[in-house]
């Protein structure tokens, strides 16, 4: 809800049983009317309010992968959220966390009701039927959404876009001052995308393209490829630590010329150019195992500042078969724009793709909304005879490409399972601002010995978040949730 939903967008990997592979945009879209310099006197307006709405992608695309890889009907799919909605699920710690980070950290959508979740009257009937702010354990019910998922159940994915549940929805952005409209709606088409490959050890890994940063993360285990002593024993923790952040700092420098396909020039031949030979090579000579570069240009990065978003949520899936699922899905901020749809209690409307400014990157492109490059990253592993080994992909804006990076090397270079992978300390590193994000439960000897090679630390709490799924050489599957969510992560066999 907070992260994810019906009026969101995403990127979902596909690997079909004849080990081909697949992606699918169903990312948001800004709206006709955006231009790049309409939140040049509002930055607020950017991530609250009618203005800052996308045009949602997440049902045409969910619609569109059950149309073309599923077996079950839309309205069995549906079923179970309908129930959950309408008899009830616990407000537990991680959604009771959201709303007090949300009350705390979020721009007002109205000054005049500083508690939205309370005094906003299209939201009050969820979060405080009883006029104060459910607490954690208590038991929260959305049956307007209920409602609405029967409307959408009954006549489609379509209603939401074209029908009763469209209009409702544009009537609640403009009244928030947005102008979205019928046609942007009906507009709205899912893109189908080629994938990237690399070979990584004895394993073919599988990503996404532009306009998400898939060719960033594989560009990255393209460097770290040829080390061959990578984290094969507590020997090379230390070192082979320092050479992956620094791998990092150049794949996140070279993220910054990234944007879409559809408005960003020369953007496939960019990502050609990041995996070649030539290119890892390079980047290769210029890593020194024994100390930063202090210099930030060195990893040759441009510079303009622009926003990123972290509104994400993540699921990876499997089948006997091999169908297997990364897919990733995104609101971009908690709780979207914070505009919910008083007649359906549809909420989640998200803002615009990365025009906001809740955390700062640093990218080459003009602040045009559609030139933005989403942080989402999906990983596939093959072994050589093209059975399917290990997906998995991560939640967490900029921290997605190396939460799923870490968890990789976690399972594919130390062997460990599904759960320890997800369970293992992650840092971060995104080159600006120019330090490493460490939580205070990383290796004290490994943190020492990067302070030594000039590395900057800053200690942080970890909130990526990330899943996986492991198929033995046997056929079984072996799942893992990430243990970081207390109740908003799961998996099932």
């Amino acid at each position: 809800m907070y992260n994810s939903g019906i009026s969101g967008g995403g990127f979902a990997l596909v690997r079909l049983p004849n080990n081909t592979y697949e992606m699918v945009d169903f990312r948001e879209r800004a709206p006709g009317s955006a231009s790049e310099n309409m939140f040049v006197n509002n930055k607020n307006a950017s991530q609250v309010g009618g203005r800052a709405i996308a045009v949602p992608g997440q049902l045409r695309g969910l619609n569109h992968i059950l149309k073309r890889y599923g077996r079950l009907s839309w309205q069995t799919v549906i079923q179970p959220a309908i129930e959950v909605a309408d008899s009830g699920f616990i407000f537990g710690h991680d959604m009771e966390w959201m709303v007090n980070w949300t009350l705390k950290n979020a721009p007002l959508l109205n000054p005049a009701q500083p508690n939205l979740f309370v005094q906003d009257p299209a939201w009050q009937p969820d979060f405080a039927p009883n006029g104060k702010l459910l607490k954690r354990g208590d038991i929260m019910t959305r049956k307007r959404y209920a409602e609405a998922l029967r409307n959408i159940s009954r006549n489609g994915a379509e209603d939401f876009y074209t029908g009763s549940t469209a209009k409702t929805m544009l009537r609640a952005i403009k009244n928030h001052g947005g102008n979205m409209t019928e046609r942007d709606l009906m507009g709205y088409f899912v893109v189908h995308r080629r994938t990237r490959q690399v070979q990584y050890r004895n394993y073919t890994l599988t990503s996404t393209v532009a306009p998400s940063s898939g060719t960033v993360l594989l560009n990255i285990l393209e460097v770290l490829n040829n080390y061959d002593d990578f984290f094969t024993n507590t020997s090379t923790r230390d070192l082979s630590t320092h050479r992956m952040v620094e791998a990092i700092k150049f794949g996140y420098a070279y993220r910054n010329s990234f944007g879409d396909p559809a408005f960003v020039p020369n953007i496939t031949n960019l990502e050609s150019t990041m995996l070649s030979q030539a290119r890892i090579q390079k980047i290769y000579r210029n890593i020194d195992d024994n100390s930063v570069h202090t210099n930030v240009s060195f990893y040759d990065p441009d510079h303009k500042w622009t926003p990123e978003s972290f509104g994400t949520s993540h699921m990876v899936t499997a089948d006997k078969d091999g169908l297997t699922f990364s897919l990733t899905t995104t609101t971009n901020l908690p709780f979207g724009s914070h505009v919910m749809v008083p007649e359906t209690g549809i909420t989640s409307l998200l803002p615009t793709p990365l025009t906001h400014s809740a955390i700062l990157l640093i990218r080459t492109i003009s602040s045009n909304p559609e030139n933005a490059l989403c942080p989402l990253s999906h990983q596939i592993a093959t072994r050589d005879d093209g059975s399917f080994v290990f997906a998995t992909g991560a939640a967490g804006g900029s921290h997605i490409p190396t939460t799923t990076l870490q968890t990789l090397i976690h399972a594919l270079d130390e062997h460990l399972s599904p759960s320890l992978s997800l369970g293992r300390p992650r840092l971060h590193h995104q080159l600006f601002p120019n330090y490493i994000e460490i939580p205070d439960t990383y290796n004290n000897a490994t943190v020492e010995s990067l302070r030594k090679r000039k590395h900057e630390i800053k200690k942080v709490d970890e909130w990526s978040y990330a899943q996986a799924i492991f198929r033995s050489e046997q056929g079984q599957f072996i799942a893992a949730a990430e243990p970081r969510q207390l109740e908003s992560g799961a998996f099932a066999v």
